[in-house]
């Protein structure tokens, strides 16, 4: 090897150790995002997601989330420059089948929810085809079979 290519190897070898020992955490590389109960501006789509995000199952909800919130950035990734960014809208129905029933109500109301990601008590996305239906908002279920019953509707998908 020519002294010339030795000295840019030495170099870049002091360089990358440099680096690898600069103390850094997993967060500081790879920044936890945490859910947002609400829009952070009065404009736009608005991506739901009703899901266990406390309590027993929260592991539904916590999936969920990192994987609607990853979808939501390349969704607005490919936007155009003057194109309305799409939002997640996390909401915790802690568990309880009635809350959940009732935070899809709530986004199914608002004419700027796009869609419903679901990862609460399964039971409850197919009792809500009319609530998503009168608001003409899909709802995709992320952990639970609703092809084993009649519980299959025009609002409702799984994943």
């Amino acid at each position: 090897m020519p002294g010339g290519t030795r000295k840019i190897l030495a170099v870049l070898c002091l360089a990358i150790s440099f680096v690898a020992c600069e103390k850094a955490s997993p967060t500081d590389i790879f920044p936890q995002r945490t859910p947002a109960p609400d829009p952070t501006s009065n404009t736009g789509p608005v991506i739901g997601l009703v899901g266990t995000m406390t309590g027993v199952g929260s592991w539904r909800g916590d999936d969920a989330f990192e994987g609607a919130d990853l979808a939501v950035h390349v969704l607005n990734s490919g936007l155009g420059r003057d194109d309305p960014t799409y939002q997640l809208v996390t909401l915790d129905d802690g568990g309880d089948p009635r809350k959940a029933e009732d935070l899809v109500a709530e986004l199914a109301a608002s004419d700027r929810t796009a869609g419903i990601v679901y990862a609460g008590p399964p039971e409850v996305l197919a009792s809500a085809e009319k609530t998503l239906a009168a608001g003409k908002v899909p709802a995709v279920l992320c952990y639970g079979d609703l092809a084993l019953g009649p519980q299959l509707a025009p609002h409702v998908f799984q994943v």
